[in-house]
Order: structure tokens, then sequence, then C-alpha cells
């Protein structure tokens, strides 16, 4: 499994995210790989924003990692085969 990197507080850098990512879906497609696209998400949601501005620019607190492993954790649970609620194996 693959994982898109995150926005981050500079524009000009996320200009260069926005087009790394799709690069990293192209080449996890190429593969076969389930990759998590959080790029876009990340960027407009309001809790990571406000986190990665008041901090060093990049980390945001525990909030914004929330919001992170939340679009994260659907692909890993699929791709591990457990429920999403971390128990029993998929069939």
């Amino acid at each position: 499994m693959s994982c898109g990197p995150p926005a981050v507080a500079d524009e000009a850098q996320n200009d260069r995210i926005r087009e790394l990512t799709g690069r990293y879906l192209e080449m996890s497609r190429g593969r076969g790989v389930p990759y998590v696209e959080v790029f876009r998400a990340l960027e407009l949601h309001p809790v990571w924003r406000k986190q990665v501005l008041e901090g060093d620019g990049a980390h945001p607190r525990s909030e914004g990692y929330r919001a992170l492993y939340e679009l994260v954790a659907p692909t890993w649970d699929r791709w591990l085969g457990v429920s999403p609620r971390g128990g029993e194996e998929l069939a």
C-alpha cells in the first residue's frame, strides 16, 4: 500500500506536492499497489490546515493526524484483509 504526501503550509511546496501526488498514483496503479491520495482532502481540511499553520508548517497536532488516519485506515484495512473495526478477516 502507498500513501501520498499531505498538504503543508507553503503554497509553492503544495504545488510541487500536487504534481508529485499524480506521479505516485500512476506509479502505484502501474504496479498494482493500493494508493491513498490524501493531499486534496487535507489541503481543504480545516483542522489539518489550522494545526499545520500553527505548528512548523508541515506537522499538525493529534487532531490533524486523526484526520490523516481517517483517510488512510479504510484502504489499509482492506489491504490487510481485516474489518474496519479491526477484528475479523474479510472473506
